[in-house]
């Protein structure tokens, strides 16, 4: 089994809107990085306390956490509701939406009286405590169990519910907007049609890395990421090299920033001007991150749209494939490198880390 989709028949909402290509862009210019840095539901963090909520932003004129991801929910579906055969796989995090009006079975069953899905459609709420990624092992699972039905991954979260803020804070989470030591909240509708085989983007590959791993070893490394995404590089039969893409998750300060330096240092040869056996600082205000290794380009989602939770690697995905779909389309001007093979990193706010590598298919081509 070859699991795919076609960037094409995306259907999302985000803060960016329900233009997949307004994703791109936002992800892709200097605007997505300033979009960040102001965006207004800045979570304040004044010496790394994490108490002030300086605003929410409205959709569709709506203040209230569920009225905003009702909002989005009909961006994303409202001019194509899912359809009768759908069979929505929707990850959300126990931990946050234990009391929750945004937990999946509630919005699914809002879903069906405003028209959003077939009332045969059916949801499969998928609980995650671990990376994202294996989002794909119960796609694998559920293509067998229903082959008649059309497979969707895809789901709505928030970050910016006030409940979910103080559970975050519980678990001692960094929330922060300042680039320093934070996700970013955000929110988010999203969901991506698999098929097994045919044209368009394909998943080669993908893996996790479970939490020890995760954490950083003796030299101050953090090998979970580069665990993840060597393991899915070796199932899908490529080398770093051979990438051209990188999704990257949404920046969690110094401590993402030291376990990506961490991945790159794994996977990629350093410049030539660059000592062997680089290690890396413990500390964000120790000796500075080691010069930038021979890395292939990058995207950032969250840099637009902010962390959605559960929801966030799904942007990330849909981001790569359209990506790759209209880098393919634009190569031929020089105006863009093609894009023909990208790994989407997954950083959780779980210890685990995961990475899924993806190819354009025939559908794909410049």
């Amino acid at each position: 089994m070859t699991l795919a989709f076609n960037p094409d028949h995306i259907r999302l909402c985000t803060a960016t809107g329900s233009d997949p290509m307004a994703l791109w862009a936002a992800a892709s210019t200097p605007l997505g990085m300033e979009q960040r840095l102001t965006h207004p539901a800045a979570l304040a963090s004044p010496g790394g306390r994490h108490q002030v909520l300086r605003g929410v932003p409205a959709i569709g004129g709506q203040q209230d956490t569920l009225g905003r991801v009702q909002a989005l929910l009909i961006g994303a579906l409202g001019q194509q509701p899912l359809p009768a055969q759908a069979l929505v796989l929707w990850p959300y995090r126990a931990a946050l939406v234990e009391h929750s009006r945004l937990h999946p079975q509630v919005l699914w069953n809002w879903m069906g009286k405003e028209g959003l899905r077939h009332p045969e459609a059916r949801l499969q709420p998928v609980c995650l405590d671990e990376s994202a990624v294996t989002l794909l092992d119960h796609a694998e699972e559920a293509f067998s169990h229903h082959p008649d039905r059309a497979l969707f991954l895809g789901g709505a979260d928030s970050l910016l519910d006030p409940d979910t803020l103080l559970a975050l804070v519980d678990q001692q989470m960094p929330l922060a907007w300042d680039g320093e030591d934070g996700i970013v909240p955000g929110e988010a509708a999203a969901f991506i049609p698999l098929r097994d085989g045919g044209d368009g983007v394909r998943i080669l590959g993908w893996d996790s890395c479970p939490a020890p791993a995760a954490r950083p070893d003796s030299t101050g490394s953090h090998s979970g990421l580069a665990q993840a995404l060597s393991s899915a590089l070796t199932q899908a039969g490529l080398e770093a090299s051979s990438l051209d893409g990188i999704l990257l998750p949404p920046g969690n300060g110094a401590e993402g920033d030291r376990e990506w330096w961490s991945c790159q240092v794994h996977l990629w040869p350093l410049r030539a001007d660059i000592p062997e056996g680089v290690s890396l600082p413990r500390e964000p205000d120790e000796d500075p991150l080691p010069p930038e290794p021979i890395t292939p380009p990058s995207l950032d989602s969250g840099a637009a749209t902010g962390h959605a939770g559960a929801i966030q690697w799904l942007l990330q995905l849909a981001l790569a494939g359209i990506w790759m779909r209209d880098t393919g389309a634009i190569a031929r001007s020089g105006a863009w490198p093609r894009v023909a093979a990208t790994a989407v990193l997954d950083r959780p706010m779980v210890d685990e880390r995961g990475a899924v590598i993806l190819s354009a298919g025939t559908g794909q081509e410049a």
